[in-house]
């Protein structure tokens, strides 16, 4: 009675089979990838979580300098145009807060920066 094999199991059949015939199988790669200036769409990024203001700026003033950009909201791109958001931990306690119209104020404050300035936020949630 023949066996049948699991896909996974003729791939990696197959595959040692390349390797025992001298062909070289080549890894998959994202068309960015192959060719030079890699371009980024933004479906990667990171986010930066700062315990203050001074650390905000080291990693905005870092990241967006020599060729970066400049986004709303603490976004930013370094020079090969991958995303970051820098954020100050005080502004995720403050989006926390139990009280909604707080929370509003530090939202419309957000949206009218590009790198967060925690001393306008904490003026927002104030009131």
């Amino acid at each position: 009675m023949p066996t049948t094999r699991k896909p996974w199991a003729q791939r990696l059949s197959r595959r040692a089979g390349d390797a025992r015939a001298g062909r070289a199988r080549r890894p998959s790669v994202h068309p960015a990838q192959r060719r030079p200036g890699l371009s980024t769409d933004g479906g990667l990024s990171f986010q930066v979580s700062c315990a203050g203001q001074d650390e905000v700026d080291h990693y905005w003033n870092g990241l967006a300098a020599n060729g970066g950009s400049e986004s709303p909201c603490g976004w930013c791109k370094d020079p090969f145009g991958v995303s970051w958001q820098i954020i100050p931990r005080r502004f995720t306690e403050l989006m926390q807060t139990p009280d909604p119209d707080v929370v509003a104020r530090v939202s419309q404050a957000m949206f009218s920066m590009t790198k967060m300035v925690l001393a306008d936020l904490e003026t927002a949630a104030a009131g």
